[in-house]
């Protein structure tokens, strides 16, 4: 896993980070003659015996595992409820509409270069590893993703919904291709985007997202909800972070609920956290929503209520 190293060096001396002390380790598993890299954290508690729940974070586009473990904080969640956290790896390409520029991404834009990654083969038998390795409860795994992390999320789950107990995404709506081939999840979904995301429009992408609100609704729809549903709004426990959150429950759902947080002059970060990304460039950070907390105990509860 050399390449991550430039990439944790810089997280460390940014952040003061040491999380590969604290649980956190490297391993590959083999996909097709592919080596591919992971992560994997076990919290201190950790104990074989029982089937403890597996939380699958994807990062973002151009970045990595290590600085996903970063800004997402979920190691620090994982050691307080007691769950394992896998951070794996994607592979890199050139993107035809990013200038051919060879970046690190999840197969989500249906190119023919992307297909040779083996992404959802990837997820798939590293979960059933991680499972076996561990002894982890095969009926708790829960994935999230940021950023195009989301996007492959998204997918993910609407190709294999089985595998899956809960879904939370963080900056990406569910992509029009994708949407058009799912129709059934039973999972509970947590859908957070801000208003003002400088790198993925609110508003959407023009034939490939239809925008935040229309992904919010048609979600709600897959898991059998209304389209009305109910507004809380979240207090704002610092005002000086420019931003708010409103949270939407759709009602009616006859599978699994659909929670989605739409941030209010918010960026493209992952809310509730103390690594502050560059607000040049991601847009402002909320500090209102605990996402980390409130998104764990919803999807968990939603799905022991389900059984």
């Amino acid at each position: 896993m050399k390449k991550f190293l430039p990439a944790l060096c810089f997280f460390v001396s940014l952040f003061g980070l040491a999380h590969a002390e604290l649980g956190t380790k490297e391993f590959t598993i083999d996909i097709s003659g592919v080596e591919r890299e992971y992560l994997v954290h076990l919290p201190p508690q950790f104990d074989s015996k029982k089937n403890t729940p597996l939380l699958i974070k994807l990062h973002g586009q151009d970045t990595n595992a290590y600085e996903a473990l970063s800004y997402s904080e979920l190691n620090e969640l994982a050691d307080q409820e007691n769950f394992v956290v896998v951070y794996p790896q994607s592979l890199h390409s050139p993107l035809p509409f990013f200038e051919d520029a060879d970046l690190n991404h999840w197969d989500v834009y249906g190119l023919e270069s992307d297909a040779a990654f083996k992404d959802v083969e990837f997820i798939e038998s590293l979960t059933k590893h991680l499972i076996k390795t561990y002894n982890l409860s095969p009926d708790q795994v829960y994935l999230s993703g940021f950023s195009n992390g989301a996007a492959f999320a998204q997918r993910l789950v609407c190709e294999r919904p089985e595998t899956f107990a809960g879904l939370l995404i963080v900056g990406f709506d569910l992509p029009d291709p994708i949407a058009a081939n799912c129709s059934k999840l039973n999972m509970p979904i947590v859908f957070v985007r801000g208003t003002q995301d400088p790198l993925v429009p609110f508003g959407g992408f023009e034939n490939f997202t239809p925008g935040a609100e229309v992904a919010a609704t048609k979600l709600a729809s897959i898991n059998g909800c209304s389209t009305e549903r109910i507004e809380t709004r979240i207090i704002d426990s610092d005002p000086e972070d420019s931003t708010t959150v409103t949270q939407y429950d759709f009602k009616g759902c006859q599978q699994a609920p659909v929670r989605f947080y739409r941030v209010n002059n918010g960026g493209h970060t992952w809310p509730g956290v103390a690594t502050i990304l560059n607000p040049q460039i991601f847009g402002h950070s909320n500090n209102d929503l605990k996402l980390n907390q409130v998104a764990w105990a919803f999807l968990s509860q939603q799905r022991d209520e389900l059984e």
